[in-house]
């Protein structure tokens, strides 16, 4: 093989390799944006919480067991799976554990638009969707 098609092969390997690094997506970032698309369409789906509207008791049980919620007013409660207090305003859930967990300490609340669903996303990255009892 001459070193012309040695140089050739070698340029056009470098191409290919370039034009699938820069040029195509790769599937992590497909993945990304599905996931960034279905959470946008998860918000979208659901309505800004007005003062009063998110009033109640929620749950929903998942793989750590049962997880309630009590929002009263601006007063808000996580019963299970720890005890922690705080408060819920502008559809902003700011809760302190005596315990010291942190996995629900703060996230976004809000109430689906049949007013029967609670979806929070946590500052951890856990999410629960509740349903109102």
């Amino acid at each position: 093989m001459s070193a012309r098609r040695i140089y050739a092969s070698v340029l056009g390997i470098g191409v290919g390799i370039y034009l699938v690094n820069h040029l195509m997506p790769s599937a992590d970032t497909e993945i990304a944006d599905s996931s960034a698309k279905v959470r946008q369409d998860q918000m979208t789906s659901l309505t800004t919480t007005a003062p009063g509207r998110a009033d109640g008791t929620w749950t929903t049980v998942g793989l750590d067991g049962t997880t309630t919620i009590v929002i009263t007013g601006d007063t808000a409660e996580l019963k299970t799976p720890h005890d922690c207090t705080g408060t819920f305003r502008n559809s902003l859930l700011s809760l302190t554990c005596p315990d010291g967990n942190k996995d629900r300490e703060s996230g976004m609340a809000l109430v689906g638009e049949d007013g029967t669903t609670l979806s929070v996303i946590w500052g951890s990255g856990r999410e629960d969707n509740l349903t109102k009892s």
